[in-house]
């Protein structure tokens, strides 16, 4: 009984290691909010973001401090970043290159035929040291965030066991931690076993992001994890080309032969993918432009480019079965770590700029008016008008406010339907009268800069046109 042949003993691990992730499935799936499953199976599967009029998320509800309760500001500040946030940051970045590299070569070695010895022995050694490098990425990473969102708690012991066992976050940071641990046993097992824990990776990571903030949380999660495992393959498939490059040229011609085509089909899936994610994540597509988690993204499309052209230069030599060009491949390998370091950065960051209310105000000789509108973002919006003109003037005979895009395709102005109301509240200028107009819901449909023309005729029937740009998120 104390001796166990070879092939029971995997046997064992086998399942004991099914029973262990089948656990972490189930925790981590009641982790996730049944209203998030809601959304996307809401009537219809409408996947318009006119169907999320004033249920869109907003920035913070992509900011991990909320789902632990805490306080903090955003993650799309202005100004330069710190030592402590440049560090953050880096271990950011190392994190999300080990995660991929990792589970990207634990999948490839079902790409690789089993009576290669050659590149399996490399394979084991290079997947071990991944393994190590994924553990002490993960520690630290799990350090620095958990770091970060406990800045200035005062709730002790069991404010850090609710944020590892009633949060998100902190539930995905455990299972990330045990499968790194795990990582070390599934080497040695089959290579199903080793794709099974490369797909429980990636799951992990999708389950912790801004997926689950978006109206369509469960298809946004399903499409960030097929981003995730289609980035592992190529990114851990052209680590191991450059590894095989330096350390067997024979085998590297080989391997190219099931890398090149592997990649193009992992590339066109990471498009595909990534266009799917941005949609249900931006209220907008020109919310792009207004934060660093946009221009991220945009330097990354960019880069995706010039990694299509390199690789399809690599390709070409693949089929005429020559090696892969050295300055070719170190081109591509320096993009893949760019896009891979943007990847590890902006996924912290926040996709939906953080907007403020607009809160107009202007004093005249003869009027004085307020314009407010809130929240001032894509979706429903109540606006409000307040008119003061002179007693002698009387009831003003006209209010109208027109909305207009200040360079979208909705440059034809829009009319805010107002209605006067009773204003309770105390705002009274000598010699004036206050007259209030409000539209409690007015849907504003994309982000954008616009121009709001205030145009009042008075009592007398003279009118003035005032007009008030503003930026709505």
């Amino acid at each position: 009984m104390l001796f166990i042949d070879g092939a029971t003993a995997r046997r064992r691990a086998a399942a004991a290691w099914t029973i262990v992730v089948a656990v972490m499935l189930y925790w981590l799936s009641a982790g996730l909010p049944a209203a998030a499953f809601a959304a996307a199976a809401d009537s219809g599967g409408q996947a318009s973001l006119m169907a999320a009029a004033g249920g869109g998320p907003d920035a913070a509800d992509y900011d991990p401090h909320k789902q632990a309760g805490h306080a903090h500001g955003g993650t799309d500040q202005a100004g330069g970043l710190t030592a402590w946030q440049l560090f953050f940051y880096a271990v950011r970045a190392a994190y999300y290159a080990a995660m991929l590299f990792a589970a990207g070569i634990m999948l490839w070695f079902s790409g690789v035929k089993p009576g290669n010895a050659v590149q399996r022995g490399l394979m084991d050694k290079w997947g071990l040291l991944g393994a190590r490098v994924l553990l002490l990425a993960v520690l630290l990473h799990i350090f620095v965030q958990a770091d970060r969102l406990m800045a200035g708690q005062q709730g002790g012991a069991e404010e850090w066991l609710r944020l590892f066992t009633e949060t998100n976050v902190g539930k995905s940071w455990l299972a990330l931690l045990a499968l790194s641990l795990l990582g070390f046993a599934a080497l040695k097992l089959s290579d199903p076993v080793k794709a099974v824990w490369a797909l429980l990776l990636a799951a992990a990571e999708s389950w912790n992001g801004h997926p689950l903030a978006s109206p369509y949380a469960s298809a946004s999660v399903l499409l960030d994890f097929v981003h995730l495992v289609a980035a592992a393959v190529w990114a851990g498939g052209l680590l191991l080309l450059v590894l095989f490059w330096r350390a067997e040229r024979k085998e590297a011609g080989r391997f190219a032969e099931s890398f090149s085509q592997a990649a193009a089909i992992a590339l066109a899936a990471l498009i595909v993918t990534g266009l799917g994610t941005a949609a249900t994540l931006l209220p907008g597509w020109s919310s792009l432009f207004f934060t660093h988690w946009g221009r991220l993204l945009t330097a990354k499309s960019a880069l995706v480019v010039l990694v299509l052209v390199t690789g399809a230069l690599l390709r070409r030599r693949v089929r005429r079965r020559m090696l892969p060009e050295r300055r070719l491949l170190a081109i591509d390998f320096a993009l893949m770590a760019a896009i891979v370091a943007i990847a590890g950065l902006f996924t912290y960051m926040t996709p939906v700029p953080a907007g403020e209310p607009l809160a107009y105000h202007k004093m005249g000789e003869t009027r004085h008016l307020t314009l407010n509108i809130t929240p001032n973002a894509v979706g429903n919006n109540a606006i409000t008008v307040k008119i003061w003109l002179p007693e002698q003037s009387g009831e003003p005979e006209r209010v109208e406010l027109l909305l207009r895009s200040a360079g979208g395709p909705d440059k034809i102005p829009v009319e805010v339907p107002l209605a006067l109301y009773e204003d309770t509240s105390y705002e009274a200028f000598e010699g004036f009268v206050r007259y209030s107009y409000r539209a409690e819901r007015f849907y504003l449909a994309h982000p954008g800069d616009y121009i709001a023309e205030l145009a009042v005729t008075d009592g007398y029937g003279e009118r003035t046109v005032e007009q008030i740009p503003f930026r709505n998120y």
